[in-house]
């Protein structure tokens, strides 16, 4: 069993959230049912373009409109919801999603096997690239990463129309890019790397982390660590546990201040004052995953 998230919150009685499996879709990590991303040649001025994008949004703060997206607990495919500020609604009804990955504008999506989608709303979802299906998806539209087969690491600079590999000497098994100048990743040794000028850094020690977020704004991201502790570096080097009893199963980044995160029970917590507390924004709420930009 995982840890919880220590909250003033903790005490409330929840209430059961059921929602029903839909037992006739294959679970998304079949290798054989994927097509994967089929790379083409990268644009001439790729770098360029991928430094422009990130210029587009930078500082140290959440500055920009935060989108909160989560997926329900229903295992391969969860219904998808979206934060109103008091509760979570379900744009779309029929929607299904393996991962969700907000991104300013919209969000990011796998469906089944693998396939990614893309949504401004929630309500009506679209599929740039029919022949891409991916393991992990991340970033903004201009600039989006993913992971494909046999955890080669992919960009689009088109809105997942075309993807290219930008380093073929790197393989990663998660990749995570709060805005086009700021992308972390997790190797399969569970390794801390950060993307900069075409290569991969590595910015941890070994073996420890088991999930990464980076945050919309400025080099820093949040992470899960070996027994489910949050930890969180701000200028992409050192890194710090803000509460060494929170634990949780997943994070997700919105700057040095705001983080949410998935508790025992796949409830879903929030931090506004950079992990020292968190708190339950809605006590029914069941969740295995959230994603905030």
């Amino acid at each position: 069993m995982r840890g919880i998230i220590v909250s003033v919150a903790m005490l409330i009685a929840l209430s059961d959230v059921a929602i029903a499996q839909d037992q006739n879709k294959a679970s998304p990590r079949q290798a054989e049912e994927r097509k994967f991303i089929q790379g083409t040649a990268p644009p001439a001025n790729w770098q360029a373009i991928l430094e422009q994008a990130g210029k587009r949004r930078g500082g140290s703060t959440g500055v920009h409109s935060v989108q909160i997206w989560g997926v329900g607990p229903d295992v391969p495919y969860g219904r998808v919801y979206l934060w109103n500020g008091a509760s979570w609604s379900e744009p779309n009804p029929t929607a299904r999603a393996s991962e969700i990955s907000a991104t300013p504008g919209g969000a990011w999506a796998l469906g089944s096997a693998g396939r990614i989608f893309w949504t401004t709303n929630g309500t009506s979802w679209s599929e740039p690239n029919p022949a891409a299906q991916a393991y992990s998806i991340s970033g903004p539209a201009t600039a989006v990463w993913a992971v494909g087969d046999d955890y080669r690491v992919f960009l689009s600079l088109d809105g997942g129309k075309s993807w290219f590999e930008p380093n073929t000497s790197y393989k990663l098994r998660q990749v995570s890019a709060g805005n086009a100048g700021n992308v972390w990743g997790i190797s399969l040794s569970f390794h801390v790397f950060k993307y900069n000028a075409g290569t991969w850094e590595a910015r941890y020690p070994a073996g420890i982390m088991r999930q990464i977020s980076a945050m919309g704004t400025g080099d820093g991201a949040w992470g899960i660590g070996n027994g489910d502790r949050i930890l969180m570096t701000v200028d992409g080097h050192s890194w710090s546990e803000p509460n060494p009893v929170a634990r949780a199963s997943q994070i997700s980044a919105i700057d040095n201040l705001h983080a949410w995160a998935i508790g025992n029970g796949n409830r879903v917590f929030m931090t506004t004052d950079g992990g020292v507390s968190w708190s339950e924004p809605n006590p029914q709420a069941h969740l295995k995953q959230v994603s905030a930009q």
